[in-house]
């Protein structure tokens, strides 16, 4: 082989990786594009005896590739200690705030006729009984990465609760807006 032909087989060999990462981008701006928006309906179900008790439904609408987060829940006020400044007739209380609710992180990413749909579920709640005079903070945290059909729900995930006998369980459906 001559120097020559050397020089042109590498200046072919840089055309082509020239070309296939020009299509690589093509097709990453074309999963990207700025005007696709994905509807993501997660559905939370509580059975008992399997039976659906309770359904609570939660919408996120994000861009592919982005992270779209829901936040939902309240302060609880927990008493830390009391503090009597001077008179006796006075008592200040102290307190810490306790958040509690459901917290929803999710990302999709394109494929060619499915999602692949990551999500991240932190849900606290304060539990009904009550033994030591402060509350108990029941959490349930999930986080998943799924490959999931368009428009067809699709169960994530489902567990046995801890304290009681039902399940808990999270739905998901990704729709592509248009």
């Amino acid at each position: 082989m001559t120097l020559t032909s050397i020089s042109k087989f590498a200046a072919y060999i840089c055309l082509a990786f020239t070309f296939v990462s020009v299509a690589a981008r093509a097709q990453e701006a074309k999963l990207r594009s700025p005007n696709d928006v994905y509807r993501v309906e997660y559905i939370f179900s509580e059975l008992q005896d399997s039976k659906k008790v309770n359904a609570r439904t939660y919408i996120v609408l994000v861009r592919p590739m982005d992270k779209g987060s829901l936040r939902l829940g309240s302060r609880i006020p927990i008493a830390t200690g009391a503090s009597k400044e001077g008179n006796p007739l006075v008592n200040t209380s102290q307190f810490m705030y306790l958040d509690v609710g459901v917290n929803i992180d999710c990302s999709v990413e394109p494929l060619d006729s499915d999602v692949h749909l990551y999500t991240g579920v932190d849900i606290s709640r304060v539990a009904p009984e009550n033994r030591i005079g402060q509350p108990i903070v029941r959490t349930t945290k999930v986080q998943l990465h799924n490959i999931l059909p368009l428009g067809k729900p699709t169960l994530l995930t489902s567990a046995d609760e801890v304290d009681t006998t039902g399940r808990f369980q999270i739905e998901a459906t990704v729709t592509k807006m248009k």
